[in-house]
């Protein structure tokens, strides 16, 4: 679960929807009786997964050592 911030525009169906789970999951969540949202209101996210614009994955090469090579980096790298 984590915290998010209810901006202009925001609805529940929006939040829902970009966060990969249910406007009924997030009022329950919030003990909400409507589905009434506020600027500036914190609510409650069910925390199912990180959004793909969001995922740092690294990106790594194959190195084929050769002999004369050291681990040392020098200025030129």
């Amino acid at each position: 679960m984590f915290m998010y911030t209810v901006k202009s525009g925001d609805t529940l169906y929006s939040i829902a929807k970009k966060y990969n789970t249910s406007v009924s999951e997030i009022i329950d969540l919030n003990y909400l009786t409507n589905s009434n949202l506020k600027v500036g209101q914190v609510i409650r996210i069910p925390e199912m997964y990180t959004p793909e614009d969001e995922i740092y994955l690294p990106q790594y090469t194959n190195y084929i050592v050769k002999k004369g090579d050291t681990i040392f980096m020098g200025n030129n790298e």
